[in-house]
């Protein structure tokens, strides 16, 4: 029983004391808590502080060597340009020198080329006149003639005057169409000094070239055509072979039907007249044969005989034309116009045969 009493009187005392202790205990927990704060506190901010400095440390560093290698950029930016241009212009100077090179090679190999070319036609050429020599003596003498025709025109370009020595020799010659333009341009250069010295005894040679060789060529050309088929047309027809003047009256009836012989009265008239007054060749039938043959159809026979003028100087070409309508339709049925053709011809191949008389 006293033992009970006592423990009753002693808790109390037990708990207060165990009380006072808790507080105290808990009051050291709080201050070691807040020593424990503040040391954190403390540690971590010198940690920052740490990590702060090395930052600025390796900013200051980055910075530093991005500088440096900015600089040495900048520094090989430069020497890299100034590289670059230099090769540029020593790669210009070289494309350049190539290029030259380049044509000059061109030029050369062109120039090679042409040189075979020549040596292969000088070969071929020394081929074709050896087999010519030992076989073909006719082709030779008239590859040999044609550049002594060219020479010879060569030299009227350069001495227009001398026709006077040099036409002879080009009548007898076969000329080709391409020495038209030669001995035009001669014949021109002498007809404007023969109008300055008023001497025209150049201009004959050079027409008498043309009627022979060139009539067709000359019809179509009205500085010439005009200065042949005039009042002395004759003249051309008497200094010409028969042959000639069949070739010529071929090329000038070719001519004349291919431009329309319609619109070529003058022409025509002048060629007749010209006949009319040749005595070597006004009754020649050969010249009328080849008009008349030329004109083919009945039509145009008949509408040229009706071209041909009826002066007096023309009638006798005129009649001698007019005869071989007379033979190719007389037994023909005629219309009337033809039927008074027909009697026109017999009344001047009457008043010719009275003339005679």
């Amino acid at each position: 029983m006293k033992r009970l009493i006592f423990i009753t009187l002693l808790f109390p005392l037990i708990v207060f004391a165990q009380s006072k202790q808790d507080t105290t205990i808990y009051s050291k927990i709080n201050a070691l808590e807040n020593q424990l704060r503040e040391l954190e506190k403390n540690y971590y901010e010198e940690k920052i502080k740490f990590l702060e400095e090395q930052i600025s440390f390796q900013k200051n560093s980055t910075e530093q060597a991005f500088n440096t290698i900015s600089t040495q950029l900048d520094a090989s930016t430069y020497w890299v340009s100034i590289v670059s241009v230099i090769l540029a212009l020593i790669a210009i100077a070289i494309g350049i020198f190539i290029n030259k090179k380049e044509k000059q090679v061109v030029q050369i190999k062109g120039e090679v080329e042409q040189l075979l070319r020549e040596t292969k036609i000088v070969k071929e050429s020394v081929v074709q006149i050896n087999d010519d020599i030992n076989h073909n003596l006719s082709n030779l003498y008239k590859k040999l003639r044609r550049e002594e025709t060219q020479t010879i025109l060569n030299r009227l370009l350069q001495v227009p005057q001398d026709i006077s020595n040099l036409g002879q020799q080009l009548v007898s010659r076969e000329l080709e169409k391409e020495d038209f333009d030669t001995l035009k341009k001669a014949y021109l250069k002498v007809k404007e000094l023969s109008v300055k010295q008023k001497d025209i005894k150049y201009i004959a040679g050079y027409l008498a070239l043309f009627f022979q060789h060139f009539l067709d060529l000359s019809i179509k050309d009205e500085s010439i055509g005009n200065d042949i088929l005039n009042d002395d047309f004759f003249h051309f027809l008497e200094c010409s072979f028969e042959n000639d003047v069949k070739k010529s009256t071929e090329d000038f009836m070719t001519t004349i039907i291919n431009l329309g012989y319609n619109n070529k009265s003058k022409e025509i008239n002048a060629f007749i007249k010209g006949l009319s007054v040749s005595e070597t060749y006004k009754n020649s039938d050969f010249i009328y044969k080849i008009i008349f043959e030329k004109l083919q159809h009945r039509t145009n026979q008949f509408e040229f005989f009706s071209i041909i003028s009826d002066e007096k100087e023309s009638r006798i070409g005129k009649s001698n034309y007019g005869k071989f309508l007379i033979d190719a339709y007389l037994d023909r049925e005629l219309n009337e116009k033809e039927n008074a053709i027909i009697e026109e011809i017999n009344s001047i191949i009457a008043e010719l045969e009275k003339q005679k008389q």
